[in-house]
């Protein structure tokens, strides 16, 4: 029997990958590059369309505002309100010195004063 060959127009493919499949595969190989095309690139590209949308005035301003609105209503929700203060154990003098002085501080809102007060320790601290 003769031995069967295949044609020869038909040649087998290299198994080796070519010079630039190759490259790739190294360089994905490298933690760094992997990381920077895991994070750095999304994070650049989140970077530049915040840039982009946010380069308009107009955006920046509805932006602020929509911010301060949520912030405000926040603020006043009524699980945040001082509406009592039981004074115990004071004498009269001294209860209407603390009733008087109180009065002042509640009148503004409750986290106005929380922010008001670590500011200042924040001033004290750094000094």
């Amino acid at each position: 029997m003769s031995e069967m060959r295949a044609p020869r127009h038909m040649n087998k493919s290299d198994p080796a990958p070519s010079r630039w499949n190759y490259r790739y595969q190294r360089l994905m190989l490298t933690p760094l590059f992997r990381r920077v095309l895991r994070v750095g690139v999304p994070f650049t590209l989140a970077l530049g369309v915040g840039l982009i949308y946010f380069a308009n005035e107009a955006r920046r301003d509805g932006f602020n505002l929509a911010v301060a609105e949520m912030r405000a209503e926040f603020e006043n929700r009524p699980e945040f309100m001082v509406k009592l203060m039981a004074i115990d154990g004071a004498t009269v003098e001294l209860a209407e010195d603390i009733r008087e002085i109180c009065h002042s501080i509640f009148r503004c809102r409750p986290l106005s004063l929380i922010w008001r007060r670590s500011v200042r320790m924040w001033q004290v601290c750094r000094r």
